[in-house]
């Protein structure tokens, strides 16, 4: 700040060390939305400039007064996952600063600091402001920290860190309820990475009874530099994709609580990946949903593990239409053991039940969640691949 500035700035600085890894923290603390779940003093919290989030994304939260009133966030700098920059028009102040994410042994250290611009009557009072700011961020994070390493601890589910090649890969590890060891599965997400759909999938086939591991592979760039490398390797059927649910396969395979048999399960994408992975070794059986099926699937598939395998009856994207008959057909020309179930209600993607504004949009067009399909589907998955990762190595 300059001259005249300078002198109404109160600045509040401080650091809040989180059992998470970076990536993690950094997203959760991108999506503005989230904020209300570990700040009480927002009630809500909406985003109003469209696309993905990053540099000039703009929110709208409501403060918990009476009468409610508003303010608006835009982010500054988004610099994915070590700095957040933000400014925040409030009534009567403003408050322009950013987070340091920094990795630690322990997960992440979060530094904030911020600039307290009063306006009008609350320039009076500028050092109490500042106090009381100061106590109110300690506070925040605090509960921030609450946020990341209470709940998914209280769903049996956690972050944890996977070393990769590309680095300290961020992962969602689900257990089952009870005694182990379990099975294990690794879950390959689709073009959203690590979504709130993504974590669900993970808790569900927990509750099944595996132990379920969902690696986020878009960790190390923006989704559409990651996602053009994800595209790119599973046309090359290699590269670091693979090296990286690799990586994943051996965290799982080294966790205690795991017997050493492990399936893949993957949706639209990942569900391609895991019909790459079926007839490689490690994996006992393999889930695909939606997946593309290459044209030499009959020989790919060769030796491969049992696969259980989900369409959509009205999914129109390429490459879909009759992609389970084909598939059926390869199975069988391959001697693969198979399940392979067309459902005519479904389009693309229906068990992932995506609730971001796109994928309402999606909707519309006939991609996205089908829950009655979904639950047909669910329990036949699940008793698939419950049957052959029974037992142990």
């Amino acid at each position: 700040m300059v001259s005249g500035k300078s002198r109404r700035v109160e600045r509040i600085e401080g650091a809040q060390a989180v059992d998470a890894p970076p990536e993690v923290v950094f997203d959760t603390l991108a999506d503005e939305r989230n904020e209300p779940r570990y700040n009480p003093r927002l009630r809500r919290v909406r985003q109003i400039t469209p696309g993905p989030i990053g540099a000039g994304t703009r929110f709208e939260a409501d403060l918990a007064t009476r009468p409610t009133r508003t303010m608006t966030i835009e982010l500054t700098d988004y610099q994915r996952p070590v700095r957040l920059g933000s400014r925040t028009h409030a009534p009567g102040l403003d408050v322009v600063g950013e987070l340091r994410i920094e990795p630690s042994p322990d997960g992440t250290v979060l530094h904030w600091s911020w600039d307290l611009i009063p306006r009008g009557p609350l320039m009076l009072v500028r050092p109490l402001l500042r106090r009381l700011g100061q106590r109110q961020e300690r506070q925040t994070w605090q509960r921030f920290r609450d946020y990341l390493e209470q709940q998914p601890a209280t769903a049996r589910s956690s972050y944890v860190v996977v070393p990769s090649p590309t680095g300290r890969m961020p992962a969602y590890l689900s257990r089952p309820v009870g005694a182990g060891p379990w099975p294990g599965v690794i879950i390959v997400h689709d073009a959203a990475g690590m979504s709130p759909d993504l974590r669900a999938q993970a808790r569900w086939l927990s509750s099944e009874g595996f132990l379920a591991l969902a690696p986020d592979l878009f960790h190390w760039g923006g989704a559409g530099r990651c996602l053009r490398a994800f595209i790119r390797d599973a046309l090359a059927r290699d590269g670091t994709a693979f090296q990286q649910l690799a990586a994943a396969r051996t965290r799982l395979a080294d966790e205690p609580a795991c017997t050493g048999r492990i399936g893949v399960i993957g949706f639209c994408l990942g569900g391609g990946f895991a019909l790459l992975l079926a007839p490689r070794p490690g994996y006992s059986a393999a889930a695909i949903n939606y997946g593309t099926v290459p044209s030499d699937a009959a020989t790919l598939l060769r030796g491969a593990c049992p696969i259980v395998a989900s369409y959509g009856g009205r999914d129109w994207t390429p490459g879909a239409r009759g992609a389970a008959g084909r598939l059926d057909q390869a199975l069988t020309s391959a001697g693969v053991e198979h399940d392979v179930m067309e459902y005519p209600a479904a389009g693309h993607g229906f068990l992932n039940d995506h609730r971001d504004p796109v994928a309402r949009v999606m909707r519309v067009v006939g991609i996205g969640y089908d829950e009655s399909s979904a639950a047909a589907a669910r329990p036949r998955i699940a008793a698939f691949l419950r049957r052959h990762l029974s037992g142990g190595c």
